[in-house]
């Protein structure tokens, strides 16, 4: 599953190739700390959401927000 940060992330490599690669190479660690947070605080709104209720089909057939996190992010890491 895809998740709206990694799309984000995704379509501004892709419509600003250039721009992504210079910010990159001068600010690495900065724009990896941007990601990690923005992913951080996307698990912790499903967790929210999760916890309120608020889930979809998908997330109905997942015990807990946490695993649900982590089938949704590892997915990706590989």
């Amino acid at each position: 599953m895809k998740t709206a940060v990694n799309q984000m992330i995704k379509e501004l490599q892709e419509q600003f190739q250039k721009e992504m690669g210079d910010m990159y190479e001068r600010n690495q660690l900065l724009l990896e700390d941007i990601a990690l947070r923005a992913k951080e605080m996307e698990k912790n709104q499903l967790s929210h959401f999760y916890s309120c209720g608020t889930f979809d089909e998908y997330s109905r057939n997942v015990r807990n927000a946490e695993e649900l996190y982590k089938e949704t992010f590892k997915q990706q890491e590989q």
